[in-house]
C-alpha cells in the first residue's frame, strides 16, 4: 500500500508521531528499571521509530515532545535542558539516515539490519554514553569517569536488544509509510 501525499496524510503522520511520542512517555517513565546511573527500559524505541518513518523534523519533535511532557507529568527531580537535547537526537538522527537511506536503498530496501544497527549505535553512543553521562555529571554533581562504566555497559546491552526490536517494527511498519 503507497499513501499519497495528502493534506490528510501529513495528519495521519502527526497522528503517527504522536502515538510513538505517547508510548516513548509509557515506556520511560511507567516501565522502565531506574537504577542510581542508569535507567533500563526501551523508551528510546519508539523515538527512533518516529525518526527513521517520518523523518529528522518529526523525529526531533517526537523526541523533545516526550521528554517534555513525560518530565511535566512524571517529574523525577529538577528540569536539566540537555536531557532534551538528547531526546530530540534520538528522533533527529535516525530522521537525517532515513533521508540518505531514501537516496541511497539496497537491493530496494531502506532499512537492513546493518542500517538500523548502525543508527542505533551511533545514538547510543552520542546520547547514552557521551552526552546524558555530561548532564548526569552536572545534575548529579559526580565525575564522568566514576559514571562512565554502568552507562557503558548498559548501553553494549541495549544495543542488540534495541536494534532487533527496531528492524524488526519497521520491517512490518516500512511499506504503509513510504514516500
Amino acid at each position: 500500500m503507497y499513501i499519497k501525499k495528502t493534506p490528510k496524510t501529513k495528519t495521519q503522520y502527526l497522528v503517527m508521531a504522536a502515538f510513538l511520542t505517547a508510548l516513548s512517555i509509557v515506556l520511560t517513565r511507567l516501565l522502565s528499571v531506574m537504577l542510581p546511573e542508569v535507567r533500563i527500559g526501551f523508551g528510546r524505541v519508539p523515538i527512533t521509530l518516529s525518526g527513521l518513518l517520518f523523518g529528522p523534523f518529526l523525529g526531533g519533535i517526537s523526541g523533545a515532545a516526550a521528554d517534555l511532557v513525560g518530565m511535566l507529568i512524571f517529574p523525577t527531580g529538577a528540569y536539566h535542558p540537555g536531557f532534551t537535547i538528547s531526546s530530540m537526537l534520538d528522533g533527529l538522527i535516525p530522521g537525517l539516515f532515513t533521508v540518505y537511506f531514501k537516496k541511497n536503498p539496497v537491493m530496494g530496501k531502506y532499512y537492513t539490519v546493518k542500517r538500523v544497527f548502525l543508527v542505533q549505535f551511533l545514538t547510543i553512543v552520542l546520547n547514552s554514553i557521551i552526552l546524558n553521562t555530561l548532564w548526569l555529571t552536572q545534575y548529579l554533581g559526580r565525575g564522568y569517569l566514576i559514571l562512565l562504566p554502568a552507562r557503558f555497559i548498559n548501553a553494549v546491552i541495549n544495543l542488540p536488544v534495541q536494534t532487533f526490536i527496531v528492524y524488526t517494527i519497521i520491517k512490518y511498519l516500512d511499506r504503509f509509510v513510504r514516500d
